[in-house]
C-alpha cells in the first residue's frame, strides 16, 4: 500500500472522527438546554448560540464523507456499460463540469472567508471563519477526489481544462480576495477584468444549457444545482461568493439541525432490529384480519421513511425483510410485494417529523408544527387506501389468514414497546411545547441510543458509529445540496421568475380548478425527475406566489406538493425509488414499472382527492393555530 492510499485512509478516519465529535456535541446542546428549562426559565446563556456553526462544521464534513463514499445524490444513466470508446468521451464532459463548478465553490468560499466574514466575528468560542474555512477545505477536499476518480488520461485532462475555466468563471471572486490581501493591482490587471465582463458573462448560459444536459452523465445534484446558480449570477458579472453567503445563511435556520437530528435517529433504529419488532408488532395486531398484513408493511414504511428522512432509505433497509413477510405471512405475489414495499416508501414524507415537511416550512415561513397537523390528513388518507388495496387483494385471491392471538399480540407490543414510544416521546415533548423541534429531535437520538445500546444492547460502540457514518452520508448529500439550492433559489427570486410566472399563467388560466390540475402535472414530472430537496428549493419559490393569486390556502399547497412530489418517485420511467426497487430486488426495471402501476393508479387518485378537497388538509389543525 503506498503513501497516498494509506494518507487517504487515516484521512478518512479524520473527517469521520471529527464529524462524530461535532455530531455529539450537537445532541448535547439541545439537550442541555431542555434539561435546564425544567428548573429554570429559557435556554443556557449563549450554548444555543453553536448550533448554527456546528451545522456548517457538520455539513462540511459530511460532503467530505460523501464524496469519500461515493454516495452524493445523482440522476445519471448507468454508462459503464457503453462502449469504452464512448464511456470515456462522456467521462471526460462529466469530468470538466465537475471540476470546474467545485472551483467556483473553493474560490467563491475562501472570498466569502475574507471578504464577508470579520476576523473578530465570533461564533461561540471560535471565529465564524474557523467554521468557514471547514467548507472551503470541504471543496477542495471533493476536487481532489474527483481526480482520484479519473480513470483515464482523458477525463484527468478535461478535469484540470475544467479548474482552468473554473479559475476564469471566477475571476470577480479573485479580484474581491486581491484587494482584501491589499494586493497592488496594476492597470493590466483591470484591463484584464474589462476583457472579461466583455467576452465571459455572454458565454455562462450556453455553459449553464451544457451542464443541465450533463446531468444524465451522473453528475452530482449539489454541482448541477450550485453550478447553475454559478453560472447564470456569472453572467451578470457576480462572483460565486454568492454560493456559500446563501448557504450559510440557510445553515442558520433554526430547524436545519433537526434534519441531521432525526436522521441520525432513524439511521439508529434502523441498525438495530427495531424494523423486525415493529413488523412483529403490526403483524400480530392486524395480521389476522384480510389485507392486515398489507397495512403493517406499509406502516412500517412510513415509520422509518418518516425518521430517516429518505424513502430510498427504507426499501433498502427494509426492503428484503418486508418482502420475505409479505410472501410469507400475506401470500401475495412476488410482483405485488414489491409494488407495495416500493409505493409505500415515500408516504413517511408527509407524517411528523419528515424533513420535507420541515424544510418546506423552513423555505416557505409556515409554522413547522402547523404543518406536521397538516400532513395527518393526507398521510393516513395514503395509508388507507394502501391498506384498502389488502383487504382487495386479501379477498380477491381468498388469502388465508392467521388467527388472532392475544398472548402473541402482547409478547409483540411488550418486545416493540420501546420503539413504539418514538413517535408519542415526539408528540409529547414537540407538539405540547416542553421542547423546541431542535430540542426534540436531540432527545429522541438520545432516546433512541439509550434503547438501541444499553436496553437492547444490539448496537455497540462500532454499531453506533456505523449508524453515524450512513447517516453522515445523507446528511452530507441532502445539506450540500440545500446548501447550494439556496444560491439557485436566490438567482431565481433575483431575477424576477415567480412573477414573471405567475403573470404569465394568470394570463392563460383563469379557473383555480384548471390551475390546480396543471400544477398537479407539473409537479408528477418535477417529482420524477429531481430529487425531493432540490425540488423543495427551486420549485416552491415559484409556486407559492402563484398558489396566492389563485386563492389557494398555504398548507393545503404544501400538502399538494409533498403528496405530488412523493408520487414522483414511483412514476416510471424515472422515478428515483424505481431505480433503487431494481438495484435492492435483483429485478429488471421493466418489471419493477410493472409492479407499481396499481398504486400509482391508486396514489393518483388519492393525490386528486388531497387536492380537490382542502378539508384533508386541515382536518387536524387544532383551532386557532
Amino acid at each position: 500500500m503506498g503513501f497516498f492510499e494509506r494518507f487517504s485512509i487515516r484521512f478518512k478516519k479524520v473527517e469521520l472522527g471529527t464529524a462524530t465529535i461535532a455530531y455529539g456535541i450537537l445532541v448535547l446542546i439541545p439537550t442541555l438546554d431542555a434539561g435546564y428549562r425544567l428548573f429554570s426559565t429559557g435556554s443556557i446563556p449563549g450554548l444555543s448560540a453553536h448550533v448554527p456553526h456546528l451545522m456548517l462544521l457538520i455539513t462540511a464534513l459530511a460532503a467530505m464523507i460523501s464524496s469519500a463514499n461515493s454516495s452524493h445524490l445523482s440522476m445519471g444513466l448507468d454508462i459503464h456499460k457503453i462502449n469504452l470508446t464512448t464511456r470515456r468521451t462522456l467521462g471526460s464532459i462529466k469530468a470538466f463540469f465537475e471540476t470546474l463548478v467545485t472551483t467556483t465553490f473553493f474560490i467563491g468560499t475562501v472570498s466569502y472567508i475574507y471578504v464577508a466574514i470579520l476576523p473578530d466575528e465570533m461564533g461561540g468560542i471560535f471565529p465564524k471563519q474557523f467554521y468557514s474555512w471547514f467548507l472551503a477545505l470541504a471543496f477542495l477536499v471533493i476536487l481532489i477526489r474527483w481526480f482520484g476518480a479519473f480513470v483515464s488520461r482523458a477525463e484527468f485532462t478535461f478535469g484540470l481544462l475544467g479548474i482552468v475555466f473554473g479559475l476564469s468563471i471566477s475571476l470577480p471572486g479573485i479580484t474581491n480576495l486581491l484587494f482584501a490581501w491589499n494586493v497592488e493591482i496594476g492597470d493590466a490587471y483591470f484591463a484584464f477584468t474589462d476583457l472579461w465582463y466583455t467576452f465571459v458573462p455572454p458565454l455562462m448560459p450556453y455553459f449553464a444549457i451544457g451542464l443541465v444536459g450533463a446531468v444524465i452523465l451522473g453528475i452530482p445534484i449539489f454541482v448541477v444545482l450550485g453550478g447553475l446558480a454559478v453560472l447564470l449570477f456569472a453572467k451578470d458579472g457576480i462572483g460565486p461568493e454568492i454560493i456559500p453567503l446563501e448557504g450559510v445563511s440557510m445553515l442558520q435556520g433554526s430547524a436545519i439541525p433537526a434534519i441531521a437530528l432525526f436522521t441520525l435517529a432513524g439511521y439508529i433504529l434502523s441498525g438495530s432490529k427495531a424494523g423486525k419488532r415493529l413488523v412483529l408488532v403490526f403483524k400480530s395486531s392486524v395480521g389476522w384480519i384480510p389485507g392486515g398484513m398489507v397495512l403493517s408493511a406499509v406502516i412500517v414504511s412510513t415509520f422509518f421513511t418518516t425518521f430517516t428522512g429518505a424513502s430510498g432509505v427504507t426499501i433498502l433497509a427494509l426492503g428484503g425483510l418486508l418482502h420475505v413477510i409479505l410472501q410469507r405471512s400475506g401470500r401475495l405475489s412476488s410482483e405485488t410485494s414489491i409494488g407495495i414495499i416500493t409505493s409505500s416508501s415515500s408516504i413517511g414524507l408527509l407524517f411528523p417529523p419528515s424533513l420535507a415537511i420541515i424544510l418546506y416550512g423552513s423555505i416557505s415561513q409556515i409554522p413547522i408544527n402547523t404543518l406536521f397537523f397538516a400532513g395527518l390528513g393526507p398521510g393516513l388518507l395514503f395509508i388507507l387506501g394502501m391498506g384498502g388495496y389488502g383487504l382487495y387483494y386479501s379477498i380477491v385471491h381468498k388469502v388465508p389468514l392467521d388467527k388472532f392471538n392475544l398472548r402473541r399480540m402482547k409478547f409483540s407490543l411488550g418486545a416493540g414497546v420501546w420503539e413504539l414510544l418514538v413517535p408519542v416521546l415526539i408528540v409529547a415533548l414537540y407538539f405540547s411545547g416542553i421542547a423546541t423541534l431542535v430540542e426534540t429531535s436531540a432527545l429522541t437520538v438520545v432516546y433512541t441510543i439509550l434503547v438501541e445500546v444499553i436496553i437492547r444492547k444490539e448496537l455497540d460502540a462500532k454499531g453506533l458509529l456505523k449508524a453515524i457514518e450512513n447517516s453522515l452520508g445523507i446528511v452530507g448529500g441532502v445539506l450540500i445540496i440545500l446548501m447550494v439550492a439556496r444560491g439557485l433559489s436566490s438567482y431565481i427570486v433575483d431575477a424576477g421568475i415567480p412573477q414573471s410566472l405567475t403573470a404569465w399563467v394568470t394570463a392563460s388560466v383563469t379557473s383555480p380548478l384548471v390551475f390546480l390540475l396543471l400544477l398537479n402535472v407539473a409537479l408528477l414530472v418535477v417529482g420524477s425527475l429531481m430529487d425531493l430537496f432540490s425540488a423543495l428549493f427551486v420549485v416552491v419559490p415559484l409556486i407559492l406566489p402563484l398558489g396566492l393569486e389563485f386563492g389557494i390556502d398555504p398548507i393545503h399547497l404544501a400538502m399538494i406538493f409533498l403528496s405530488n412530489l412523493g408520487l414522483g418517485f414511483i412514476t416510471p420511467p424515472v422515478g428515483m425509488n424505481l431505480f433503487l426497487s431494481s438495484y435492492r430486488f435483483n429485478q429488471p426495471l421493466g418489471k419493477v414499472y410493472k409492479s407499481v402501476l396499481p398504486f400509482l393508479g391508486l396514489q393518483l387518485i388519492i393525490v386528486f382527492l388531497i387536492t380537490y378537497i382542502p378539508a384533508l388538509s386541515t382536518l387536524f389543525i387544532p383551532k386557532g393555530m
